[in-house]
């Protein structure tokens, strides 16, 4: 019979700090099982477009990644649904020095360097780091504390 062990305070903190973070891990697998293949194209699409340091246009997308490449209408239609969305923000860039005409970019709207003024400088000292697209607004243990 196995002897009995007292169980200390740090113990069951960090049980419960490994429960916590393997129900957080179900919900975000049970949420990528039930993703259309649509909702990972755009999700697909999101991480690209914040890769970009300077956003993109429809033309750099239809030359990026494989679902896109030469289909000119569906990558307009879907950086305009992640702009309908949020995710990203639609900013028409004026002509260069030598002329031309106006460029439509899209940047990710968590990408702290890029403001649509065409300055891609650091705006602050700190640096935004997104490690999920996970739209989640609360964690399920956080309704208990």
């Amino acid at each position: 019979m196995p002897s009995r062990v007292p169980i200390d305070r740090q113990s069951v903190a960090a049980a419960v700090t490994l429960v916590r973070w393997f129900g957080d891990e179900a919900i975000r697998t049970y949420a990528l099982l039930g993703e259309s293949d649509k909702d990972s194209d755009l999700k697909r699409l999101t991480d690209w477009v914040g890769r970009q340091p300077n956003g993109v246009t429809v033309r750099d997308l239809v030359r990026g990644p494989t679902p896109w490449r030469g289909d000119a209408d569906r990558a307009e239609a879907d950086l305009m649904r992640l702009v309908e969305g949020g995710r990203v923000t639609r900013c028409t860039m004026p002509p260069g020095p030598s002329g031309g005409r106006p460029t439509e970019r899209f940047v990710l709207n968590a990408n702290p360097r890029d403001t649509c003024d065409g300055d891609t400088t650091s705006k602050s000292s700190s640096v935004l780091e997104v490690s999920s697209l996970s739209q989640r607004t609360r964690k399920p243990h956080e309704e208990h504390n």
